[in-house]
């Protein structure tokens, strides 16, 4: 069974691809690149947040010797930069 692409609710884009034998190719997407890149950027927000504040590294890091600890201290102050780079403020 192929797969319904709703047209009225995401605009086709035409891409340029170096592998296509013309050039061109028209691209459909269910869900548009930008939203999907926004989410994953909102989760890593989330993730660096909840690091932070915990005082636990990361899921992915706690396998490797010296990350699978809490640490004691209170989360590290944070200048406007830091607060930018964690996801705390917006840009």
């Amino acid at each position: 069974m192929p797969i319904q692409i709703d047209r009225t609710a995401t605009p086709a884009r035409i891409d340029f691809d170096h592998l296509h034998e013309h050039g061109w190719v028209r691209i459909e997407r269910a869900v548009p690149a930008e939203r999907c890149a926004a989410v994953v950027e909102a989760m890593r927000r989330e993730l660096g947040v909840a690091s932070w504040r915990s005082g636990r590294a990361p899921a992915g890091m706690r396998p490797r010797p010296g990350y699978d600890r809490i640490e004691p201290w209170p989360p590290a102050d944070l200048t406007l930069l830091g607060r930018r780079l964690l996801g705390l403020d917006n840009w």
